[in-house]
């Protein structure tokens, strides 16, 4: 038996070994399709038979809904944010409010 790192190819491979070795290569290559498909299409170029549609009123506004709910969802959590700091800093004020409160009774009965 050789050794494995004789073996310089894919060629050097029994048939069996080969034939094993053919569903992942043709999924690889599927993946590499597809891979470069994605790649030209953010990079502008055009893929022979991966034409897009046109744009439509209806995608056009669907696109404006989805940016809106991302905004409106966004606006909404810094709102919140600002809503618990908010709750915080009332908080506190109740708490310095009361101890003032707490130390003037405490004055009062001293003087009497």
């Amino acid at each position: 038996m050789p050794n494995l790192h004789e073996r310089s190819s894919v060629l050097d491979l029994t048939p069996e070994s080969r034939s094993l070795l053919t569903p992942l290569h043709s999924s690889a290559s599927k993946a590499d399709v597809a891979i470069s498909n994605t790649l030209s299409k953010f990079a502008g170029g055009a893929t022979p038979g991966a034409e897009e549609p046109a744009e439509g009123i209806i995608k056009t506004l669907w696109g404006y809904f989805v940016f809106a709910l991302i905004g409106w969802f966004a606006l909404s959590c810094v709102e919140q944010l600002a809503q618990a700091k908010a709750a915080e800093i009332d908080e506190k004020d109740i708490e310095t409010e009361l101890i003032r409160r707490k130390d003037e009774m405490t004055l009062r009965r001293k003087r009497e």
